[in-house]
């Protein structure tokens, strides 16, 4: 008898497809329309004398124009069309000077109180407990009617966990994804990792409530050394968990009340935190409202971490309502958002990485970066009911299949196209979920002479801040495209809409889509 002593293969994952509407050859669907009425125009204005051959002819030229314009992508895979659109969007938008803010008592709110800017402006906060007796948050989003519950997690992480294990976490969160298309009323989800430096006072006052008074002097000397040491470099990381319901759980329903969500809520939640701790994602509580304020408050004025930490610390309420968790002032630049004492750059992923690939690929990226001060990556699921998934599946399949059946020698891009589109329909008909998948990082920097405990150097003194704030940023971009490229994602800059990504990123479930002014079919077929 003889025994085999090669390891497992580990299971690989893919096949991840961006959506596409079917087109001639290799045109996109709207550019494909835009011919068909170039030629049907020009045939139509050939057939009547009355109408001019020239009338024709500009119509034709002018159709193949605007073909152009959407079939021509750049680096960023946005159309022709699209960049200019939003390059005189943005400058609209500055001209009037939208893209700035004030609030606070010298702001321009006739509340004076520091609130939640741009797409954030109408939320509220709703407070309930659920049946554990836990008390839990809801943030209201008053222009689309969605109710988000926010969990806290304490992720494990993999160090020290064997391959396995970490394998089965993942597919056991692929089959909670799966079971979120059946939960009524669920409509998203998102994961947010966030990294930042560490203050210690957690460190502190954990260590100091563990000395004993008679204890050998050289060993609390030894402890207190410890405390003051650890934090330095050290990188604190917390996981946060988004689920969003809407309020009309099914077609046809009536639209529910803040309060009945938050009643019907109280009775599922625990069992949804329960079903979230397979994955990895340790100990799964909600956040209460002054937590949530907190986080949120954090993000906008990210020099104020060390004092709630601090306080927290203390065992004492920082005392945060959600009308003063906004920004004083910011500014919304081309290709970053300045917001009170911090610079922030968003970046979305455009392209998945391709063919298959490992569990761990995400890791690098969502590790702490010595050059990132603070990052937040935030992941975004998209449930797609049941009922619909065979629906979406099939007709992304027939797409895949028109553009390879279309061209006498597809590429071999169309080719796995169509063959991951395939893989899909039959995992789907198996029992499988259909979920759509976004991803949004944030890279945050601060003042290097605002942080706490740092001595600034004579040649960052000589600068201004500006010129300070705009060294740490680039320093940072540079680290996410290094990470991004080792987590094979392709990432593009958010181009004039900081302010509406950074709030996207944030874990109170901003649903982008239900704020754009284009419909999601229209935008496929572009």
């Amino acid at each position: 008898m003889t025994t085999s002593t090669a390891p497992a293969k580990r299971p690989t994952f893919g096949h991840l497809r961006k959506p596409r509407k079917a087109g001639l050859n290799s045109l996109s669907f709207g550019a494909t329309a835009l011919l068909f009425l170039g030629v049907l125009g020009f045939i139509v204005a050939s057939l009547f004398p009355g109408l001019g051959l020239l009338a024709a002819i500009v119509w034709l030229l002018g159709c193949v124009v605007l073909a152009l314009l959407l079939q021509l992508r750049s680096a960023d895979e946005l159309t022709l069309l699209q960049r200019a659109a939003r390059r005189l969007t943005f400058r609209s938008a500055r001209g009037s000077g939208a893209n700035l803010y004030r609030s606070g008592l010298l702001g321009v709110l006739p509340s004076r109180a520091a609130q939640l800017p741009g797409l954030l402006a109408d939320t509220e906060l709703v407070t309930a407990w659920d049946s554990y007796g836990r008390e839990f948050a809801l943030v209201h989003h008053q222009a689309t009617g969605d109710h988000v519950a926010v969990f806290a997690a304490e992720p494990d992480g993999s160090a020290l966990v064997d391959a396995w294990e970490i394998d089965h976490r993942v597919a056991y969160w692929g089959a909670v994804l799966a079971t979120f298309g059946d939960e009524p009323g669920l409509a998203a989800a998102a994961v947010t990792i966030e990294s930042a430096p560490d203050p210690g006072h957690r460190l502190a006052r954990a260590v100091e409530n563990a000395i004993e008074p008679g204890s050998p002097p050289i060993a609390q000397a030894m402890l207190r050394e410890v405390v003051a040491r650890y934090p330095e470099g050290s990188a604190m990381i917390r996981g946060y968990i988004a689920l969003t319901f809407t309020a009309v759980p099914r077609p046809g329903a009536r639209k529910r009340s803040s309060e009945e969500i938050a009643r019907e809520l109280a009775s599922r939640l625990p069992k949804l935190s329960d079903r979230l701790v397979g994955a990895g994602t340790g100990l799964v509580r909600p956040l209460t409202a002054g937590e949530l304020a907190e986080v949120v408050h954090v993000a906008y004025h990210p020099g104020k971490a060390s004092v709630i930490e601090e306080v927290r610390a203390r065992g004492e309420d920082p005392g945060l309502d959600w009308s003063e968790v906004g920004p004083i002032a910011h500014d919304n630049r081309w290709d970053h958002y300045v917001h009170d004492d911090g610079v922030s750059t968003t970046w979305q992923m455009t392209a998945p990485p391709r063919g298959t690939f490992s569990s761990d690929v995400l890791s690098d990226l969502l590790a702490p970066h010595r050059d990132i001060p603070r990052k937040r990556v935030t992941m975004l699921f998209e449930t797609v009911p049941a009922d619909r998934a065979a629906d979406i599946v099939q007709k992304d399949l027939n797409d895949a299949e028109f553009r390879a059946s279309s061209s006498v020698r597809p590429s071999a891009r169309v080719r796995a196209d169509a063959r991951a589109a395939d893989n899909a329909a039959d995992a789907e008909a198996a029992g499988a979920g259909v979920v759509n998948v976004g991803l949004l990082v944030t890279a945050t920097v601060l003042d290097p002479g605002l942080r706490p405990g740092e001595q600034i150097s004579r040649r960052n003194r000589n600068r201004s801040r500006e010129e300070r704030l705009a060294r740490a940023a680039d320093d940072a971009v540079a680290g996410v495209d290094s990470l991004s490229g080792a987590a094979r994602v392709r990432l593009r800059k958010l181009y004039a809409s900081q302010d509406a990504a950074f709030a996207a990123a944030l874990p109170i479930g901003l649903n982008l889509a239900k704020h754009l002014r284009v419909p999601a079919e229209l935008r496929e077929a572009m």
